[in-house]
């Protein structure tokens, strides 16, 4: 977070301040929503009402199922490989669901993106 000077007071604001604290004047901020998507080291929850902002969680959750079907998949495969194929069918099976709805949410991640940076 990065303390800015109010133009009209010139005391230290912080950069997410929507008017200075001190003399109410109106802070404007650049927002880089580019910037805000790709920078995946922090959450900053100033801006969760941001589209962009929806499209980054959109994408670390598909991100998320698609290790979590990856897994699956390999654990029903060994499953398989045991001859368990009723327990291995079944969790391949959902590995497999999980799979494609995570692809879809990369998708439909990506239109909100770029969407999102039209804007």
């Amino acid at each position: 977070m990065a303390i800015v000077e109010c133009p009209e007071c010139k005391k230290q604001v912080s950069e997410f301040a929507k008017s200075c604290p001190q003399c109410g004047y109106p802070i404007e901020t650049s927002l880089n929503k580019k910037d805000l998507f790709e920078s995946g080291n922090t959450i900053d929850f100033t801006y969760k009402d941001e589209p962009i902002y929806r499209a980054a969680r959109v994408h670390f959750y598909a991100y998320v199922g698609l290790i979590l079907a990856i897994l699956l998949d390999a654990f029903g495969i060994l499953l398989l490989v045991a001859q368990e194929f009723l327990w291995g069918s079944i969790v391949l099976g959902i590995g497999v669901i999980i799979t494609v709805l995570s692809i879809v949410f990369l998708y439909i991640g990506k239109k909100m993106r770029i969407k999102a940076e039209k804007e």
